[in-house]
């Protein structure tokens, strides 16, 4: 071997730069790994301060009729306090909450940006796992006909990796099948109607409009969304898509949770919203 080496001399060179490769490859998924539990833990503790019990809900603006719903309803036992959480960081708009599953965390949305939140961390350092996010054209109080949420697809199934597993086990989907958003005006509870992959093309496509400048504009929801989104995704013709028999109008109102594929495909999950305590 060391013959051979000496005859070609470039090889080492070759094996030094491979060499050199896989430890920046190693260091690189080591630091990856540590940074998303590092993540994860700081939601944990964010979670342990500002959460509260269901009492506080007494005291808050949602109407008499609906607060004895909410305080029997065994996932609000406890819920966050967004006034905290906004006083970590601004950006949050909501909270988004699927019981007994990693699916526990802030809605996030940066003014002027679509993508802000998919590349920064809660503190808004740049790096991943990111935040649960939505666009700029959204109504900040999550009240839109048709909102979508965006999350990375982690490998360890934070943030929204746990979709994955949600569309390839049915019974872990049905398990899990109503879920929850938190806003400072409401608390909304939403069943899962779809689970489906899809194409990457945006949701609302036909509500954005290209400018002078070749950016994508949106111009206003039509009051058509709800039933086009739902015939879209059946019409993808995914045959492990889950779809709920349910009868959808344009009256409803649906939650999307998006997140990416491994091949240019999105795995999307619809709910409808059941109740709204206000």
């Amino acid at each position: 071997m060391r013959d051979f080496l000496k005859k070609y001399p470039g090889l080492y060179i070759f094996f030094a730069l491979g060499l050199a490769t896989t430890l920046l490859f190693v260091m690189y998924l080591i630091g990856y790994r540590v940074n998303n539990s590092r993540q994860q833990d700081m939601y944990e503790d964010i979670k342990e301060e500002s959460w509260i019990t269901d009492t506080a809900l007494v005291d808050s603006e949602i109407s008499d009729e609906n607060k004895q719903e909410i305080i029997t309803d065994e996932n609000l036992k406890r819920v966050p306090d967004l006034k905290k959480y906004k006083e970590l960081n601004p950006d949050v708009v909501g909270y988004l909450y699927v019981p007994d599953t990693v699916i526990d965390y802030p809605i996030l949305q940066k003014e002027g940006s679509d993508d802000y939140y998919l590349k920064h961390n809660f503190d808004q350092k740049k790096g991943f796992p990111g935040c649960i996010s939505i666009e700029k054209y959204a109504n900040s109080c999550l009240n839109d006909k048709v909102c979508v949420l965006y999350g990375h697809n982690m490998k360890n199934g934070t943030m929204f990796g746990s979709l994955h597993r949600m569309y390839r086990d049915f019974d872990y989907f049905k398990a899990h099948e109503y879920f929850y958003i938190f806003t400072e005006e409401s608390v909304r509870k939403y069943r899962f109607i779809c689970i489906t992959h899809y194409s990457d093309e945006h949701l609302l496509k036909d509500d954005f409009k290209m400018n002078d400048d070749g950016d994508y504009v949106f111009e206003g929801f039509k009051g058509d969304e709800t039933t086009k989104i739902m015939q879209a995704l059946k019409d993808y013709n995914d045959e492990k898509a889950y779809f709920y028999e349910a009868d959808i109008t344009d009256e409803d109102e649906l939650m999307i949770l998006s997140t990416c594929n491994t091949d240019r495909t999105r795995v999307v999950a619809v709910g409808l919203k059941t109740e709204d305590y206000r």
